[in-house]
């Protein structure tokens, strides 16, 4: 379960002190024009909706169901039921979808309105059978899906994917959960980011991505010297983004909009006798038309207001270079920041009993099959990063070994990969004089074998790998220190040249070739890459032609560099969900690895990343597979240059 993190009180002060904020109120002398249908019908809401013969309304009553309501009351649709809370959201110019809350039931349905044949048709139904469900809203998501958040009575969140706009298709799978906070009463949401009520404190906002971390930022909250002086009963979004927040103990509701960094709040108020529960608009010809719904007289009222529209900033759509992955891993079995680095073991003699390595530095090392399930679990310490290499000349033998860094121990973890049934088994740890290993990778160059491990300090060694009387043991042969934390390495074994990332700065590079060789730095954090830099990984396209791929973390990106062309940038993407598998996308990646090896199904090879939010739903962190040849045309080749 996911916690949302507090952004404090005092940071939130110094934020409004930077931004610019003012008020205005439109007081009583601006009437009521109407009442909408009929008083005593226990209300919630009232949603506009536009048809060809003007705007219509959306009503629940708890006691007489749902309704559609021209401005005179009059009826064009009904559903029977006992309806609290809805949300409303556009399909297209013919369907609409509808999330309602029944008392009853207790259950939210899901339905759609076709426009033009006035009817509603069931799709659906979400309970939750651990609390009491308060109210929810739809998230009309930038990666391509629309989601419901569904909110309980003790503050929990569950967030289901409803529909996927890609395939027009419906859909019922639970994305995520995490903790509001008591009492949060209310939901709406733009593209980018979800607005929650917290009915005793104010309104806060989320990122609507899934794959990002909840912090909760204040929009307006309940104080003495705020424009909200009392309790929020209600929560909804104009056109232009503008958030409507309706107090019943103000009898006002307030319009914000923070538009170009300038929150702008207007205070609309009613009277002693109108307690306005919720409350929805609609903007046309200069005006805000308004509904309400009066809790003291247990009525739907509408209301003309004078309004200037606010320009409506460009939304953020995930287009472009993103892909999906075709399978992933079991979580890991440690809650928490627990994955970490993947390795690739592609079999040569039995290609189907091929494996993925990935650590948990909470634990150890797991093993996966390429259907994603876990085969082995190796407790052997905290591992951080893994490697493997076969056919690795170490000694006279030829042996095939992985290795990872083990924080426990401070110490080099040696694993045998063993080809005829694909298990994995622990051989030995070799000690460090690092205070506090961290990343590593290995090399096989020269007709000898590596394992180059990093310090959290910056320093790197370098260890040959040597084998007497059946005992495998290192000797350093080289250590230096980039300026700052490092973590991802790779070497090309080709050239003998070793990649190293330093986490907020970029990339380097030197040479396994000689103790002295120049350590350079080739790749800046900034315009393509973000910081941190985190895992390093090579594929080989062909003998002329070779990628270096690293994790752009800051940007929940990946981005690619000719390694034979100089290190130039060749493009970047992003992993979406993928909607017809049920697989979330990737963010915050750690380490990745990469192959170019045929494997079953995948004849160009893999790229696997570690994935720092599992949702779909939410668990443990994974690991994410990736086709190749999905990533493949979105690079730049050698010849383009």
């Amino acid at each position: 379960m996911s916690k949302i993190t507090l952004v404090t009180i005092g940071l939130w002060l110094s934020l409004m002190g930077c931004s610019h904020s003012t008020s205005s109120e439109s007081k009583g002398s601006e009437p009521v024009v109407s009442q909408l249908g009929e008083a005593g019908i226990k209300g919630n809401g009232a949603i506009p909706l536009e048809l060809d013969n003007g705007t219509h309304w959306y009503v629940t009553s708890e006691l007489n169901g749902l309704w559609v309501l021209d401005d005179k009351g009059h009826t064009h649709a009904h559903k029977d039921g006992n309806y609290e809370a809805l949300s409303v959201q556009r399909l297209s110019p013919e369907k609409d979808l509808l999330a309602a809350l029944n008392k009853e039931s207790g259950m939210l349905e899901l339905m759609t309105f076709h426009r033009s044949e006035l009817t509603f048709q069931f799709i659906d139904h979400i309970e939750n059978p651990k609390a009491k469900l308060e109210n929810q809203c739809f998230h009309n998501s930038a990666e391509g899906y629309l989601s419901l958040l569904a909110i309980d009575v003790q503050g929990q969140v569950d967030e289901w994917l409803v529909y996927d706009k890609k395939h027009a298709a419906h859909k019922k799978q639970k994305l995520r959960s995490f903790s509001a906070a008591p009492n949060t009463i209310a939901c709406v949401s733009d593209s980018e980011r979800i607005y929650l009520a917290e009915e005793h404190i104010g309104v806060w906002s989320i990122q609507g991505n899934i794959e990002t971390k909840l912090v909760r930022t204040p929009v307006l909250l309940k104080s003495p010297n705020s424009d909200l002086k009392d309790d929020v009963s209600g929560l909804s979004l104009l056109a232009d983004n503008t958030l409507v927040i309706s107090s019943e103990d103000a009898h006002a509701v307030f319009l914000v909009n923070n538009h170009k960094q300038e929150q702008k709040i207007q205070k609309i108020s009613f009277g002693e006798e109108i307690k306005p529960r919720t409350a929805h608009g609609f903007i046309s010809d200069g005006q805000l038309l308004l509904s309400i719904y009066d809790d003291e007289g247990d009525q739907y009222l509408t209301r003309r207001i004078s309004y200037t529209s606010y320009p409506k900033a460009n939304q953020k759509t995930h287009s472009g270079n993103v892909v999906e992955a075709s399978f992933e891993t079991e979580p890991v079995r440690k809650h928490g920041d627990a994955a970490d680095d993947p390795a690739i073991w592609v079999n040569s003699k039995q290609p189907q009993k091929s494996r993925i390595l990935g650590t948990d530095k909470r634990s150890g090392l797991s093993v996966y099959d390429f259907n994603g399930a876990e085969l082995q679990h190796l407790n052997v310490g905290r591992l951080n990063n893994v490697d493997l290499r076969t056919e690795l000349k170490v000694g006279e033998k030829t042996l095939s070994l992985a290795a990872a860094s083990n924080r426990t121990h401070n110490s080099i973890s040696l694993f045998k990969l063993n080809e005829s049934n694909g298990d994995v088994s622990h051989l030995t740890e070799i000690p460090t004089t690092l205070d506090n290993i961290y990343g590593l990778c290995m090399a096989s160059w020269n007709s000898r074998g590596y394992v180059i491990a990093n310090d959290a300090d910056g320093r790197y060694q370098i260890l040959e790998l040597n084998q007497q009387n059946a005992a495998l043991s290192a000797q350093k042969v080289r250590e230096f220190t980039l300026p700052s934390q490092p973590e991802g390495c790779v070497v090309d074994d080709n050239s003998g040249y070793l990649y190293m990332g330093e986490e907020d700065a970029g990339i380097w590079r030197t040479s396994l070739q000689s103790a002295t060789s120049s350590i350079d730095k080739l790749i800046s954090v900034g315009e393509h890459l973000a910081a941190d830099v985190e895992g390093l990984a090579i594929y080989v396209k062909n003998e002329k032609e070779r990628f270096l791929v690293a994790s752009s973390q800051g940007d929940d990106s990946y981005v690619a560099y000719q390694i034979d062309n100089g290190l130039t940038y060749s493009g970047r993407f992003k992993v979406g969900i993928n909607m017809k598998k049920s697989i979330d996308g990737s963010s915050e990646t750690d380490g990745l690895a990469a192959t170019s090896l045929p494997l079953p199904g995948y004849p160009k090879g893999i790229l696997v990343v570690q994935d720092g939010y599992n949702q779909l739903p939410s668990e443990p962190q994974n690991f994410k597979i990736i086709d190749w040849q999905d990533i493949g045309p979105l690079l730049l080749s050698t010849e383009a240059h």
